[in-house]
């Protein structure tokens, strides 16, 4: 009489197993794989697929930026905008990227709710946050060349990386437009514009390095700004459909008084996030240094390995985005069983489409290889790097999935501590103990990586495993009602 089973998919709670190995063990009956299935996946890759096209196109962007610096054949200036690009990227990309993630929760529910013009107020009061921030982020970018001076780069260096990253500031400023703006839409499930305006983005993106860099003669200072334009007339575009379209006109809110309310709960939740995106991101920056200490060799086979993961991850982004919006709208919506399969069904399909990519990497791993060198030294460890990128992604799938759909849900404060955890107190030390104290060289950076992508892999998952959704579903509610009455008492 105790043991009672429960009747609906609404009842199981998320990680629950679905495919029992013995009956006797068996506490849940097996989840219907039927069309449900298929539609939840198909729902994802209508999300996931443009994020995914619109993400490999904006990394495209830097590389075609490298490539026009590297027909100056200057070597000083190519480690200069390398320099300058990681160091904006690092301070000022990263910080507003994690502040705009509180939208993904946001406006996510709040579409669910069907409460459209809080989705715009919402928009409003991130663009003021992500300002402010921005502030403090730009002045440091223009004190960049100091502080590489004081850590012993030459001063060639430093002269020219100090005026690119000045020459970014642009790029900065324009980020907080284009990341909050994408989020507003993304969290709507308005996906295509935004591709279809980064594909024309990408075309003329070249265009405008060869005016700049060549025909104005601004040499590799033409490459940042053509940077800024670009994604200036893509943030244009933006701001554009947000106002004329058909589809944002309900949830679209000219500039007003209610957007300045509610600013400290805004800062707030998306301070966690910021702290989940800057954490790992400056932790494997952390270990790139270290491999620079491990000699050329080392240096060079570890940022192979890292272009492959980056461009790998780009599948994972784009399933943990589609993914988070639909568990947001979801949650907004009430349903719990919806929010609980999207979530499933999210975290199998980021290591199944990386195993899918996998096969080709490790097919072709030697050409591959020597596509970026013909050393080999560097050729070999590279080949054996290869098969710890596949079990790195499988992982990084996991965690990357998991972790973009606790923001969804709202839970980043107790997600950034699973992300402190991982990549601060594990994969840093792992890496320096395994690279240098046991000699196991840059394969030790490695098993640092996959320390850290494992451990939040498992912190994430419990964190899963220990809510209550119905719990997590109405404080959500009571949240939005509650910043709904707020925002119309700011009116009055």
């Amino acid at each position: 009489m105790n043991n009672v089973e429960p009747q609906n998919e609404q009842d199981l709670p998320l990680m629950t197993p679905r495919f029992p190995l013995r009956q006797s063990t068996a506490k849940f009956p097996a989840l219907d794989l039927g069309p449900s299935l298929s539609t939840v996946a198909k729902d994802i890759i209508r999300l996931g697929g443009p994020n995914l096209i619109n993400l490999f196109l904006q990394t495209m962007t830097n590389i075609i930026g490298f490539y026009f610096v590297g027909l100056l054949e200057d070597v000083v200036l190519l480690d200069a905008v390398s320099l300058a690009t990681t160091f904006v990227n690092i301070v000022g990309a990263s910080v507003i990227y994690g502040f705009s993630t509180a939208l993904d929760t946001l406006i996510s529910q709040s579409f669910g709710k069907g409460n459209m013009r809080m989705c715009g107020i919402y928009l409003g009061r991130a663009v003021v946050v992500c300002s402010i921030i921005a502030i403090p982020m730009c002045l440091l970018i223009f004190l960049s060349g100091s502080i590489f001076g004081l850590i012993g780069i030459e001063q060639d260096v430093v002269d020219a990386t100090s005026k690119y990253a000045a020459a970014l500031v642009p790029f900065v400023i324009v980020t907080i437009a284009i990341e909050t703006l994408e989020r507003f839409l993304t969290s709507q499930q308005i996906v295509k514009p935004q591709m279809w305006a980064q594909i024309t983005n990408t075309t003329l993106f070249p265009v405008f390095c060869y005016l700049f860099m060549f025909t104005f003669n601004w040499g590799y200072l033409g490459a940042a700004y053509a940077k800024a334009l670009s994604c200036a007339l893509y943030a244009g575009f933006l701001i554009g459909f947000v106002v004329t379209s058909a589809e944002c006109k309900q949830s679209f809110v000219p500039p007003c008084r209610e957007m300045l309310f509610g600013l400290r709960e805004y800062f707030w939740l998306a301070l966690p996030a910021t702290a989940m995106v800057v954490t790992e991101w400056w932790n494997y920056e952390i270990l790139n240094v270290f491999s620079g200490k491990l000699g050329k060799v080392a240096l060079a086979s570890n940022a192979i390995g890292m272009y492959f993961v980056s461009t790998i991850y780009l599948v994972c982004l784009g399933v943990g985005s589609g993914t988070a919006t639909l568990v947001g709208n979801a949650v907004g919506e009430k349903d719990k069983a919806k929010a609980v399969i999207y979530t499933r069904v999210g975290v199998l399909m980021a290591p199944v489409c990386v195993a899918a990519i996998s096969v080709f990497l490790l097919a072709f791993r030697r050409p591959l290889a020597t596509m970026f060198t013909q050393d080999p030294e560097v050729t070999e460890e590279v080949l054996v790097i290869l098969y710890l990128v596949v079990i790195l992604e499988m992982i990084d799938g996991i965690q990357g999935t998991l972790s973009k759909t606790l923001v969804g849900l709202g839970k980043q404060s107790a997600a950034q501590w699973v992300t402190v955890v991982a990549f601060d107190c594990i994969m840093v030390p792992v890496g320096y103990l395994a690279a240098f104290k046991f000699g196991i060289g840059v394969y030790g950076l490695w098993m640092a990586y996959l320390s850290g992508a494992t451990s939040a892999a498992i912190g994430f998952v419990a964190l899963l495993m220990s809510e209550d959704w119905n719990k997590l579903i109405v404080e959500a509610h009571e949240r939005m009602e509650r910043e709904r009455l707020e925002a119309e008492k700011s009116c009055v």
